[in-house]
């Protein structure tokens, strides 16, 4: 999955360690799938589903979706095909906690040195890193084969590019998402993102930090996780 958008702003001194870190998240996090579909449609022309019928594979992404943005994660679990369905809920939580813990260190590093260098230690945009389990999806097409009950839906995560594949099968006759399982030490190790982000806002806050210790503790905390999620490879 390419970040060339995330990187196409002009890094300053401050963004261009966030926007390193980003995008060696990124590639830890690949969603997507082989397009399988014998027949194309733009998923913004399909009429809504009513009560009773059975969604199609776009409109499956687009609920749940909004199920994970809303944090409705019961409600999401019906979308994801059984056998990946808590592995997948894990996931999403451990990176939640990334995004409020970054967002909690913006705030803190905002407020200490200037909104534009908290702006080069946010990791926020790690939620658009999900396919069609990121924050912020526009679903673009659908690709159905009706050969073997499996569909893809083409979605854009976020404003970046190029566009991901999202792999849907038929189960029961319904459209599920059948997404990879997340391995547990990925998991693991955004916890631990997590939690070191937290601890640097812990730091930070304390009267008398320098940005310089700001930066050492980002470049010597921060980046050898991601690093090391990158490295594995491991799709969610």
């Amino acid at each position: 999955m390419s970040v060339a958008t995330r990187a196409a702003t002009p890094p300053t001194r401050h963004r261009s360690l966030a926007y390193r870190s980003v995008a060696c998240f990124s590639a830890g996090l690949v969603l997507a799938a082989t397009p399988v579909g014998c027949r194309r449609e733009t998923a913004a022309a399909r009429p809504a589903a009513t009560r009773g019928e059975t969604l199609s594979p776009a409109e499956v992404v687009a609920r749940a979706n909004q199920a994970r943005s809303e944090g409705r994660f019961g409600d999401l679990g019906a979308f994801v095909a059984a056998e990946t369905r808590d592995a997948q809920i894990a996931l999403l939580l451990a990176i939640d906690q990334v995004v409020a813990g970054s967002r909690s260190l913006r705030a803190v590093v905002a407020e200490r040195f200037g909104e534009g260098t908290a702006l080069g230690f946010d990791l926020s945009g790690v939620a658009d890193s999900c396919g069609a389990l990121s924050q912020n999806v526009r679903i673009v097409r659908e690709e159905i084969s009706d050969a073997d009950d499996t569909a893809v839906v083409v979605v854009q995560e976020g404003d970046h590019l190029p566009l991901v594949d999202v792999r849907l099968k038929k189960i029961d006759g319904e459209w599920r998402l059948d997404l990879e399982r997340p391995d547990a030490r990925l998991i693991s190790r955004l916890e631990t993102l997590a939690t070191t982000v937290n601890h640097i806002r812990t730091q930070v806050s304390r009267p008398g930090s320098t940005y310089e210790e700001l930066e050492n503790a980002f470049n010597q905390r921060v980046w050898p996780i991601l690093a090391d999620i990158a490295r594995s490879g491991t799709p969610p």
